[in-house]
């Protein structure tokens, strides 16, 4: 047996489209990511086999797949849908329509306030909510008019106590945290061909995002649902994928939000890209040594992390390795094309190459050797840290006071590195940020993915459940401190 090896497969063929973009491109459809977190998945339209178990010597071996059909359904916005105070809506968008050369829309579920009906006059300020793709309202908490049901077990039955009492305290005429902070929250879809979100900025590869939300978006559905429409009337939260693009969306639009709320952010500083200084070391791979090659740490183990009710366990083990991720999603995607987090990162924040349309990637994803060149443009783009420094002249004014930012100092991706950071960047800024910053500890250990700032030895897994009742009464603090003299701010604090 000293010649013979063993193996397991599996068979998967993803359907990839032609897109007739400035040049065409061969991508998964809009539908492939349509699934919370992206990455690889099972979805409708692919053929699969099941895993297989093979043993054999150096000379090969022949094998037969049988292949299955995924049937399912496209899982897009439906008004059909719509209750009394959740509203769904599709926009199409022009922006995107041109740059992929097919009908583009971006869909929204809006969470109308307690006595939308009863008060006609109101208008309203937004509460925009990034993060994965989720085919209904989730912030990542559920709404739920409706008691959870008695089958429900472990987390399901948490997560469904939470929404139901998240739509009691929406809907209290008479106090709790949306007394008198009455908001439209927003949550967007725009899954596409790369991951289940677009990070909602301009972007060579996927096209202009960021300007088909604010201003295609946005202004439709303020004014279907009577919103103010004002950037003082408006601040953006989220968290891990969402913490980005609120942080993001806040600097690139700087006027049109009044405040954002990121936790646990993907890298906001490329000299901290999880474990990766993409400007200084050569290799994403391999810690820089002249004597020894250390696999570079990729995630590790989760000390405070979503499983109800506890901490977790006091490890910080490492769990995978850059290396490992990365070429797991080359084998499940060439070209940026595997749906993965590394691959959405590079199509999000890399060039495109004119010749192929493909993305230009920030590393070999073979050898892990960086890309200097592409790193720069990463920077001059992308690099919250080195953006916000670089225009404090002009984005001063737009910002102080606006940002705040909380993670866990055991982030299992070790996002909090890009955070620090991002503080020590602010610290140079003359006039002061004046923004603010959580470090999520407890009795000696750290908070994993995703802390959001909450109260102290409060798990995750809850704080996750009450985000909006956290955000939203501080967020409208800060817009009725800062309103213009004649804003309205009364006819919506009821």
């Amino acid at each position: 047996m000293d010649d013979m090896f063993e193996y397991r497969f599996q068979v998967v063929f993803q359907p990839y489209e032609k897109y007739d973009r400035k040049e065409p491109v061969w991508l998964p459809s809009f539908e492939a990511n349509k699934h919370m977190g992206g990455g690889f998945s099972i979805h409708p339209g692919v053929l699969y086999s099941i895993p297989e178990h093979a043993v054999f010597n150096a000379s090969g071996a022949n094998m037969e797949f049988f292949l299955r059909f995924v049937q399912g359904r496209e899982q897009n916005i439906d008004s059909k849908n719509d209750t009394k105070y959740i509203k769904h809506v599709s926009v199409k968008s022009e922006l995107l329509t041109k740059f992929w050369g097919r009908d583009i829309y971006i869909d929204a579920c809006v969470l109308v306030p307690y006595g939308f009906d009863e008060h006609p006059q109101a208008r309203y300020p937004l509460m925009l909510y990034h993060g994965h793709f989720h085919p209904d309202f989730a912030t990542p908490n559920g709404f739920s008019e409706h008691p959870p049901d008695d089958s429900l077990k472990g987390y399901d039955r948490v997560s469904a106590e939470y929404a139901y009492r998240f739509y009691k305290n929406w809907t209290n005429p008479n106090g709790g945290p949306f007394h008198k902070n009455r908001v439209l929250i927003v949550t967007l879809k725009h899954a596409n061909p790369y991951f289940d979100d677009s990070y909602a900025v301009n972007s060579e590869n996927l096209g202009p995002y960021g300007d088909a939300i604010m201003d295609e978006v946005l202004p439709k559905l303020e004014h279907q649902f009577r919103g103010i429409s004002k950037g003082w009337a408006r601040a953006t939260y989220g968290g891990s994928t969402g913490g980005w693009v609120s942080l993001a969306s806040q600097i690139m639009y700087p006027d049109s939000f009044n405040g954002c709320y990121s936790s646990c952010p993907d890298p906001i500083a490329f000299q901290a890209y999880t474990t990766v200084n993409i400007y200084n070391d050569t290799n994403a791979y391999w810690l820089d040594s002249p004597w020894k090659r250390t696999l570079r740490a990729a995630t590790r183990g989760k000390i405070s992390n979503l499983i109800y009710p506890g901490f977790g366990s006091p490890n910080e083990i490492v769990t995978s390795t850059q290396q490992e991720q990365n070429q797991m999603e080359l084998v499940t995607g060439t070209l940026a094309r595997s749906g993965g987090q590394w691959d959405i990162w590079q199509a999000v924040f890399g060039p495109r190459d004119k010749s192929t349309g493909h993305v230009i990637p920030i590393w070999d994803k073979k050898s892990g050797v960086i890309n200097k060149t592409v790193a720069g443009f990463w920077r001059d783009n992308y690099d919250l840290a080195h953006i916000i420094v670089r225009d404090w002249h002009k984005l001063a004014p737009k910002l102080q006071g606006k940002i705040h930012l909380s993670v866990g100092i055991g982030d299992t991706y070790y996002l909090n590195n890009a955070v620090y950071a991002f503080e020590d960047a602010l610290k140079t800024l003359d006039p002061p940020a004046e923004a603010t910053f959580t470090y999520g500890s407890h009795d000696g250990r750290v908070y994993a993915h995703c802390y959001g700032g909450q109260e102290y030895g409060v798990p995750n897994s809850i704080a996750r459940l009450l985000i909006n009742a956290r955000i939203v009464p501080r967020a409208v603090q800060r817009m009725v401190d800062t309103a213009p003299i004649d804003a309205d701010v009364t006819s919506w604090r009821y």
